[in-house]
C-alpha cells in the first residue's frame, strides 16, 4: 500500500493525499465508495453478524489496482469506531472513513461536502434503472433482429443473475 498511515478511532489508515506516490494520475482518480452495512457485512444495526467474503475480497482487489477506497457508511461515534475496527480485522484497510478525498475537497473550494464523491459506489441498495433498462432494452432488440436466439436471450439472463448472486 502506497501513502502515509493515518489514525482514525485507533486503526491506521492509508493517507493518499499527496498526488503520485506511486501512482499514476489515472489510478488517483479512480475513488470507490463502499457502503459498510450489508454490503461488507451481514448486520441487525448496531451488530455485526458476519463478513461477506467475495465483497471483502473485491474490495482488496480494487485496492491493489490502485483504486482509492472510502468507507462511505451512515454510521457514527462507536458504531462507526467498531466497523473501521472490524474491516481493519478483516484486512480491509480505507484511505478515507465518511470523508472526501483532499483533492475533492480542494475542487469544492476548501469544503468537505456531505456527499462522498466517488466514481463508483458499492451498496447492497444500489440499483441503476438507466442502464438496467438500456441492458434490457438491448437484449430485446438483438432478440427482435435474431441476432440472439431464445436460447441466447435465457443465458443473458442466467448470466446476469449469477453477477447479481455473486455479488449478493
Amino acid at each position: 500500500m502506497t501513502g502515509k498511515l493515518k489514525e482514525v478511532f485507533g486503526i491506521y489508515i492509508n493517507d493518499r493525499r499527496q498526488q503520485g506516490e506511486g501512482m499514476s494520475a489515472q489510478e488517483y482518480r479512480r475513488i470507490t465508495a463502499v457502503d459498510f452495512d450489508g454490503t461488507l457485512a451481514v448486520t441487525k444495526f448496531p451488530e455485526i453478524i458476519k463478513p461477506i467474503p467475495k465483497m471483502i475480497r473485491h474490495c482488496k482487489q480494487l485496492q491493489r489496482g490502485g483504486a482509492i477506497l472510502i468507507l462511505n457508511t451512515c454510521r457514527k461515534g462507536k458504531d462507526l469506531q467498531d466497523a473501521v475496527e472490524w474491516c481493519a480485522a478483516h484486512g480491509l484497510v480505507f484511505d478515507y472513513v465518511n470523508e472526501n478525498t483532499a483533492e475533492n475537497i480542494a475542487n469544492y473550494g476548501g469544503t468537505d461536502t456531505r456527499k462522498i464523491f466517488a466514481h463508483e459506489y458499492i451498496d447492497d441498495k444500489a440499483i441503476n434503472p438507466v442502464r438496467e433498462a438500456m441492458w434490457a432494452r438491448r437484449v430485446r432488440q438483438l432478440y427482435a433482429q435474431r441476432i440472439i436466439s431464445a436460447v441466447g436471450l435465457a443465458a443473458a439472463i442466467e448470466a446476469a443473475l449469477a453477477v447479481i448472486k455473486y455479488f449478493t
